[in-house]
């Protein structure tokens, strides 16, 4: 098992809201999942882990180079599986580039694995699940959180994020999404807008929201 982070478990060891899957982890936050699955693989004496390693090419003779380090490992093997993970895509609106913007993911990093705060008030825009678990690890860390804008037409109301956001009276916008983040050097702000059934801005629906 080649894993290029310095510890096993992907996304779920920056992950603090109660995860979805096998009923015996159903309920628990997704670092705890993350160690009670790395514990297993080290607990199996048929996995070899190698942990902070790129995979870096595959040979002629289904030979599998790998670097841990400065040290070459040379991996043969009948099977290869590739878990590549997701990947996020940052959306695409005026002054996406400003400091103060991330992805979902990165706020999380910051937040669980080196114990940084992203901001002291923060505006969320998701158009998935993830980015609710994201509000809700933002505000669990003192982070007031402005708003949530969800580009679906309906958010799911099982959610746990979800109801942890409404408990804490978050606004979610649903069929919302930013038109343009506002400040010079840094977020000050930014620009909403709601969205009509073909996913085109409404006009005259924008909204200002205060945030950094």
């Amino acid at each position: 098992l080649v894993d290029e982070s310095p510890a096993l478990g992907g996304h779920l060891r920056y992950q603090g809201q109660p995860v979805e899957g096998p009923a015996e982890y159903r309920g628990q936050k997704g670092m705890q999942v993350a160690k009670a699955l790395a514990d297993a693989v080290a607990a199996e004496p048929r996995i070899t882990a190698l942990t902070d390693a790129t995979a870096f090419g595959l040979y002629e003779g289904a030979l599998l180079g790998v670097m841990q380090g400065r040290t070459l490992i040379q991996v043969r093997t009948k099977r290869i599986v590739a878990c590549t993970g997701g990947h996020e895509y940052p959306l695409v609106f005026l002054n996406n580039d400003l400091p103060g913007i991330f992805l979902g993911r990165g706020a999380q990093r910051l937040l669980h694995l080196d114990g940084v705060r992203p901001g002291a008030r923060a505006l969320v825009v998701t158009a998935t699940d993830a980015g609710l678990g994201v509000a809700a690890d933002l505000l669990d860390a003192g982070i007031a959180i402005e708003a949530v804008a969800d580009l679906r037409a309906e958010a799911p109301g099982g959610s746990p994020a979800l109801r942890r956001l409404f408990a804490q009276s978050v606004p979610v916008l649903a069929g919302h999404t930013i038109r343009q983040a506002r400040g010079s050097r840094e977020v000050i702000g930014a620009v909403l807008a709601r969205l009509d059934g073909r996913g085109g801005r409404v006009p005259g629906s924008e909204r200002d929201v205060t945030c950094d």
